[in-house]
């Protein structure tokens, strides 16, 4: 959606990072808008935040922290993490989608590439596709309600619960499918949903259950909580990001 520069903030002489529009049609700006709105209501060390949202004669532009690291997906093409690292990591992103819950919002989009990893924790990024909870449906984050077209289905195939994948309400439980999977491809390397194809992948989601995580007792004391988190119907899932990191936790310690 956007090029991201390295900056420098003169006024208060720190270096940001600048996102900018690749194209500046009405939706585009409209999703601009809700990732910046998004961003601004959440207050979390785990949540890249927000400094400024503006426009000059090149267009409309957002400033946030400018983050020296490398995304959890360019981590995992060197291979899987350790257990303990996975663990911090777990607690990180769920604390960062409990304060985001909490605000009234689903992320919609959480992968690898969203995930930023720096010396002092990882980051959430891009809400560019992130939505009010349903019962709070009528403050949407950007005046004039939904952005996204009848039929089309919203987020990345391979990280999507069910429930996007079929057009369904949403709520915290879709994020928590996200973050299981992100979990799972960490530890075993691989993507719990594979396929050739997006449909071949989006049709796993729907009707597939992934392989045990491998062996060894720490991942077998992991695959509970995972598996739990990766159910098919949200009610079987954990109902918030707070009984998941609890679960993880104490299954990390078992």
């Amino acid at each position: 959606m956007g090029r991201v520069y390295a900056a420098e903030d003169e006024t208060l002489r720190r270096r940001v990072a600048v996102k900018t529009l690749k194209e500046s049609d009405e939706r585009s700006l409209r999703r601009f808008l809700r990732e910046a709105r998004a961003a601004a209501r959440v207050s979390h060390p785990n949540v890249c935040p927000i400094f400024e949202v503006g426009e000059d004669a090149s267009g409309p532009f957002l400033a946030t922290e400018l983050l020296e690291g490398e995304t959890l997906a360019q981590r995992l093409q060197r291979g899987p993490l350790p257990v303990a690292e996975t663990l911090t990591l777990a607690g990180e992103m769920l604390g960062a989608l409990e304060a985001l819950h909490g605000a009234g919002i689903v992320h919609r989009d959480l992968k690898p590439s969203n995930v930023f990893l720096t010396a002092h924790g990882s980051r959430l990024l891009d809400f560019g596709l992130a939505r009010e909870l349903p019962g709070d449906i009528s403050r949407d984050l950007v005046s004039g309600g939904e952005l996204t077209r009848p039929g089309v289905i919203i987020g990345t195939p391979g990280y999507m619960a069910p429930e996007q994948v079929l057009g369904r309400a949403i709520d915290p439980r879709t994020d928590l499918f996200a973050v299981a999977i992100i979990l799972y491809e960490a530890l075993s390397g691989r993507r719990p949903f594979p396929g050739n194809t997006a449909v071949q992948v989006l049709s796993a989601v729907l009707h597939e259950e992934p392989p045990a995580l491998g062996d060894g007792s720490a991942l077998a004391a992991l695959d509970l909580p995972i598996r739990r988190g990766l159910a098919k119907p949200p009610d079987r899932r954990f109902g918030a990001a707070r009984e998941m990191a609890d679960a993880l936790a104490a299954a990390g310690q078992a």
